[in-house]
């Protein structure tokens, strides 16, 4: 069983396989999309030279069968199904729950027969499946030990404990992904360095700008553009661009585990990194 929703760009939601005014009989689009593969030939070599590959869009086709108030039902369905218009369409099927994100490209209803069918293609520029939840880790040199349910013996327990080590490890389940570094600075620090804890040749550096207290620092490599700006206590923003290392990392989340650390000419434990992402799919 599934379930697939859509959602327009005034937040308003409609279930089309609620079986009572829509059922879902067909869709495609759910797999990987396809890709362009750039290759070179070579007069002294047999075959081609894979270059690299680009990920094309995603198309998604809905066959949707109109039930009980078919008119009204078909008329109130316009909302969401409008050519051109922004459509957000959430996906279930009892294992993953995720959304994909596009534009209605096409739209056909047969208006004169007597079981109405509306076929939708929705182009998703952006291929990924991502899922509903985002994931938070979080690297600093507190190691938190209260949890609930909880039992305090005559010893007494810790609340936390100070870690020797400020490296943590990362586990993405779903494809190749950017994220969101954010660091607070706890006091006042000078030059941050991000580092692949597996492959310190991979690093991330803002240098050269004092990070006062209680900023915090938003690096983005998901998407395009990359940014990398200070939110002050104010809300005001810096843009730290041209504080970023030469050569910087653009760090990634491989699928698997990734180890990242960081470092600031202060102590450590002047500022604390959070790694949020949300897994992405190409097939569901």
């Amino acid at each position: 069983m599934f379930t697939l929703k859509l959602e327009n760009n005034k937040h308003n939601i409609v279930d089309i396989n609620d079986r009572r005014n829509y059922v879902v009989t067909a869709v495609s689009g759910l797999n990987p999309p396809s890709a362009t593969l750039f290759t070179s030939k070579s007069p002294n070599r047999k075959g081609v030279k894979h270059n690299g590959s680009s990920l094309n869009e995603r198309v998604i086709t809905i066959t949707i069968k109109l039930l009980g108030d078919v008119e009204g039902n078909r008329n109130a369905l316009y909302e969401w199904i409008d050519t051109e218009q922004y459509v957000k369409i959430y996906y279930s099927n009892g294992v993953k729950s995720v959304y994909c994100e596009g534009y209605v490209s096409d739209c056909e209803i047969d208006l004169f027969t007597e079981s109405e069918e509306i076929l939708l293609n929705i182009t998703c520029g952006d291929p990924y499946w991502k899922d509903l939840k985002e994931i938070s880790y979080e690297i600093s040199n507190i190691l938190r030990q209260f949890k609930f349910p909880f039992s305090i013996g005559s010893a007494g327990i810790p609340f936390s404990t100070i870690k020797t080590t400020n490296t943590t490890n990362i586990l993405n389940t779903g494809t190749e992904t950017g994220g969101l570094f954010i660091v607070k600075c706890l006091n006042r620090t000078r030059n941050l360095v991000i580092q692949n804890a597996n492959d310190t040749s991979q690093r991330f550096e803002i240098r050269g700008i004092d990070l006062e207290k209680n900023w915090v620092i938003v690096i983005n490599t998901d998407g395009s553009p990359k940014t990398v700006k200070a939110i002050k206590p104010d809300g005001s923003e810096v843009n730290l661009m041209r504080w970023v290392g030469y050569n910087a990392t653009w760090f990634v989340l491989k699928r698997g585990n990734n180890l990242f650390s960081y470092e600031v000419d202060t102590d450590w434990s002047d500022v604390e990194m959070t790694v949020k992402f949300t897994h992405k799919y190409l097939g569901v």
